[in-house]
């Protein structure tokens, strides 16, 4: 079982008494010989561009094969080319080395645990926290499962074991104040915090701010929950204040896009029975058009291959949403607080020995889009280069399904002893593709035994709070977390 480190003199820590991040050390080892080569003829292509340069990177870039537990297929799929099987994958994820090195991605969510196995050696630069707010008492108010949110999406984009750009350097903007609140007043206070934040550094890098947070902006879609902020009775002047709300919303993001070389990335709402026309990620979706950098996540199920979750008509991608690994509280060998539901499976050995779950959700496709596009800006590809490139290489995984990311890493990168029988080594990987099926028929790993624990605290299918939390004070600040 994982232990929090000790107190050390010189380090910041929470009031909570966790330890703030810091910037994590990176591994100056020597980079590889073929890696150097590569950024020479690198350079040489950047100086003389042409409609090619992506492709002849992606060509060109070093590449690593990651060996990966049979559960881990949501990472492995975003490796797959068209054409392959799951089969043909074998339990490998193909990436290019040093994923992320160098770029800066913003994690925006509702809180992080830096202490867990998987998150404890990301390389946080910094935290940005929203501004103190009436009923604010400090930073232990925040629901477990809420923290555990946060930490499965930071950890998606950068965790040693289940993240996609590991090398990549992470902001975490927390959006919830110290009284465990969130609404659309502290989410603008943290955009405006991104905003000057990404002004400050380096415009000649690109950045990627990232949420999968859902508010809705449009009335009547704004909760009952906004009468605590407000303090007003009044409808009319709530819809004063909350329209209000929703233009400086939209004013701060476009601000954000409209920075140098900046992506935004966001999932495009969940299952739940809501106008998603009115959810931001929309509203703001229709306003900037699909080949923007301000990008809408959708979910399919990668054991299937159908769309899972999302009915919205803004999407710009999709990415795996189902039985994705995530960090989990592991206690007596049971998880604790484990997601309960039909969609919900036991965990496996391979979880229990790194401190993980499933969990399906569409918030898990924001920083899997996320980490791909720091991969791709690691390896010297343009931002102007990202978007055209990630709908060039998205593709179907059974007729009629959603466009799935894709990394864009060839089979002729593969040892020749794995090419796929069909496959002949020519400049375009789509030419003689076998038939996509009707439906994929991947099949879920073994699960271990689920303890008998009748005593064992349960939580709400859309909720963060447990039983134990519900009648202590705490605010349920589930609405909108994507899950």
């Amino acid at each position: 079982m994982f232990e929090p480190r000790e107190v050390q003199s010189g380090i910041t820590y929470e009031r909570n008494g966790t330890r703030r991040a810091a910037p994590a050390q990176l591994d100056e080892d020597n980079t590889a010989q073929d890696y150097k080569s590569f950024r020479r003829r690198l350079t040489s292509f950047l100086r003389s561009p042409s409609k090619t340069s992506s492709s002849r990177i992606l060509a060109e870039a070093p590449v690593e094969e990651r060996i990966l537990d049979p559960a881990q297929l949501d990472i492995q799929v975003l490796s797959q080319p068209p054409g392959t099987t799951v089969q043909e994958l074998d339990n490998s994820f193909w990436n290019f080395k040093y994923p992320g090195r160098g770029e800066v991605v913003y994690a925006l969510d509702a809180g992080f645990d830096i202490n867990h196995e998987e998150t404890h050696n990301i390389a946080v630069d910094r935290i940005l926290m929203t501004g103190s707010f009436p009923g604010d008492d400090g930073f232990t108010a925040v629901a477990p499962r809420a923290v555990d949110h946060g930490t499965a999406f930071a950890a998606k984009i950068a965790g040693p074991t289940i993240g996609i750009a590991t090398n990549a350097t992470l902001v975490l903007g927390r959006v919830v104040d110290g009284a465990g609140y969130w609404g659309i007043d502290t989410f603008l206070d943290l955009l405006l915090k991104v905003h000057a934040d990404i002004r400050e550094q380096d415009p000649k890098k690109g950045y990627i701010v990232t949420t999968s947070l859902n508010i809705q902006l449009e009335w009547p879609g704004f909760t009952k929950s906004y009468e605590y902020l407000v303090g007003i009775g009044n409808e009319a002047a709530k819809r004063f204040y909350l329209t209000a709300a929703k233009e400086a919303v939209e004013d701060v993001i476009d601000s954000i896009v409209g920075l140098p070389n900046t992506f935004f990335v966001c999932s495009g709402g969940d299952s739940t029975p809501v106008g998603y026309q009115k959810l931001w990620q929309d509203v703001l979706a229709r306003k900037y058009g699909r080949n923007s950098r301000f990008i809408v996540t959708g979910g399919y199920n990668q054991y299937n291959g159908s769309s899972i979750f999302e009915t919205s008509d803004s999407l710009a991608i999709s990415a795996p949403a189902a039985y994705i690994n995530v960090p989990a509280r592991w206690k007596n060998g049971y998880v604790e607080e484990r997601k309960q539901g039909d969609d919900q499976i036991p965990p496996t050995s391979f979880h229990r020995d790194h401190q993980l779950e499933f969990d399906s959700g569409l918030s898990f496709t924001a920083p899997a889009v996320s980490g791909i596009i720091a991969t791709w800006l690691s390896i010297g590809l343009t931002p102007q280069d990202i978007v055209p490139l990630m709908h060039n290489l998205a593709h179907r995984r059974i007729k009629n399904g959603p466009k799935v990311l894709y990394n864009g890493v060839p089979i002729r990168r593969w040892p020749k002893s794995r090419w796929p029988a069909w496959y002949v080594d020519r400049r375009d990987d789509k030419q003689n593709l076998p038939p996509l099926p009707e439906v994929l028929d991947n099949r879920l790993p073994e699960s271990l035994p689920v303890p008998s624990l009748p005593d064992r605290p349960s939580r709400q299918r859309r909720g963060f709070l447990t039983s134990s939390h519900k009648d202590s004070g705490y605010r349920n600040i589930s609405d909108g977390l994507g899950l």
